[in-house]
């Protein structure tokens, strides 16, 4: 039976402290979120930022929480069954959205009672593809009779999964709980946008208990790195991600100081050697990067930790002009990810990136590589980010766009996934209307192929394999080598980065001379 407990809330208002008794049911909730299987594409597991957050508001309400991020196995069902929950929350992305609805079905098998509620970005893709008319199967898989989930939170969800905790353990209606789906009395679907979070640092901090940290491991590297994010929602529009209709309200951040009080934590705690910013959009707000910047100067934080995020092409020209790039490298930042995602016209139209009209790929180009040069000269490192495989392209297409690529200078390393259409985004609605999803023997979408690693619609080439050689095309290419050999020159140290990357591609491609005679010549 669950535990009751009384105790006392104490609130500050008008300069007042009002305290208020609470009756508190205490339940023990089991929050997993499956590994993602790692592919060539994706070297690096992240923490489960998304359990975390929900974890520290459950925590916050009095109930005893326990994080699973595990491979689907036995020895991971057992854990939760011993853990005995009376409510499980599950939250996927799609890659890993099979791995979560296994875990429920097994669970249900033996917890026939239990509610389970599945979140994350899978379940919210689907969910606003439903409400955008855009397809109805992908959410009809997670919600129907047969289904082992009995819930979905859509958007932002600490504070629905805890008024939809507090609902059905008063056996109180969860009608009106916006920001959730589930099956009515008649067996039909009822769904409901999710209200955004406004103030983030009213949020608990992100827990890690039951977390096992070496899992962050870089497998480039080896450095532990970790993951945190204070930002919410993007300015852009990008056709391919899901971001636009999640956060339609644009962007909220946490306040500088609590971030820093969070980055300072974590030092202590766990001895990072990276922590990485997920936000969706850092630099969205220049003026709080700077802030940020200027307190973790103050307090020396870059000789303990090195920090990477993500960037825009055009946002890292502004914070160049602000000279914000040179306090970012003070403050301890060492790279970031820019997604320039295509280097043809057409395909960087459809994912609504502003283009230049008159020349429009050699202005873009001419943006890309001033961005490149402006953090080199900051000592901050630019990693790319290029889709293969846009459905509206023919192989030659993609060909001609990446030798583009391979004339940029100074990028000392691409990733290079394939272009996967995610649920609810623009790009998903190109696929059904025009019936380019690849489906599995039972006629539905092939869900196990959603690791940017795999082909997920109808192409008329091998997206896989031409995939693998342009990555041994830009990694041996001319510009590339002339790159290493001169930052390796103006740098010694950088002769062992060059060499872990060689390294790994060797073994990725053994029949690969070219790579090999590279890698032979760096020993």
């Amino acid at each position: 039976m669950p535990k009751v407990e009384i105790g006392i809330s104490w609130h500050y208002k008008r300069n007042l402290y009002i305290s208020t008794v609470y009756l508190c049911i205490m339940q023990r909730i089991a929050l997993i979120q499956p590994i993602v299987k790692i592919g060539k594409t994706l070297r690096i597991q992240k923490s489960p930022t998304g359990i975390q957050f929900v974890g520290a508001q459950l925590k916050k309400h009095g109930h005893k929480v326990m994080l699973f991020h595990e491979e689907t196995t036995n020895e991971l069902i057992n854990k939760i069954l011993k853990f005995n929950p009376t409510h499980i929350g599950i939250s996927t992305m799609t890659a890993n959205f099979l791995e979560g609805k296994l875990v429920a079905e097994k669970i249900k098998q033996k917890l026939s009672n239990i509610p389970i509620t599945l979140g994350g970005w899978h379940a919210s893709g689907c969910a606003n593809s439903y409400i955008n008319e855009y397809e109805s199967l992908s959410l009809e898989e997670i919600l129907n009779k047969n289904s082992p989930f009995d819930y979905i939170i859509i958007g932002e969800g600490e504070l629905t999964f805890c008024e939809l905790i507090k609902r059905l353990e008063n056996k109180e209606s969860v009608s009106d709980i916006k920001g959730i789906g589930y099956l009515n009395n008649e067996n039909k679907i009822v769904v409901s946008r999710g209200e955004r979070i406004k103030d983030l640092d009213s949020l608990e901090n992100p827990i890690w208990d039951d977390l096992n940290i070496d899992k962050y491991r870089d497998l480039r590297s080896g450095e532990l790195d970790l993951s945190i994010h204070v930002q919410r929602g993007c300015r852009f529009n990008c056709a391919y991600c899901a971001t636009p209709d999640l956060y339609h309200n644009g962007q909220t951040r946490q306040s500088v100081t609590k971030t820093v009080q969070y980055i300072k934590y974590l030092i202590d705690k766990f001895h990072p050697d990276v922590i990485t910013f997920t936000d969706e959009d850092f630099l969205g707000n220049l003026t709080w990067v700077e802030e940020l910047c200027d307190k973790l100067i103050k307090i020396n934080i870059n000789t303990k930790v090195k920090f990477d995020t993500f960037a825009s092409t055009y946002d890292i020209i502004k914070a160049d002009e602000r000279n914000i790039l040179k306090k970012m490298k003070l403050a301890g930042f060492n790279s970031y990810f820019v997604g320039i995602e295509s280097l043809n016209e057409k395909t960087l139209t459809i994912y609504n990136r502003p283009l230049n009209k008159e020349k429009p790929i050699e202005y873009y180009m001419t943006l890309i590589q001033k961005a490149i040069d402006v953090s080199n000269d900051a000592g901050l490192v630019f990693l790319a980010d290029y889709m293969i495989g846009a459905f509206w392209e023919n192989e030659d297409d993609v060909k001609s766009g990446f030798e583009r690529l391979k004339t940029l200078k100074n990028i000392p390393y691409v990733y290079l996934p394939i272009l996967t259409p995610m649920p609810g985004t623009a790009l998903w609605k190109y696929v059904i209307d025009n019936d380019l999803l690849i489906k599995n023997k039972k006629g539905n979408v092939d869900w196990d192929k959603y690791n940017a690693s795999s082909s997920t619609v109808k192409l008329n080439y091998d997206v896989v394999n031409l995939r693998n050689k342009l990555e041994i095309e830009f990694y041996t290419s001319k510009q590339y080598i002339q790159d290493m050999n001169s930052n390796i020159s103006k740098d010694q140290n950088k002769l062992n980065y060059y060499k872990g990357v060689f390294n790994r591609f060797c073994k990725e491609y053994p029949e690969s001379k070219e790579l090999k005679t590279i890698l032979d010549s760096l020993s």
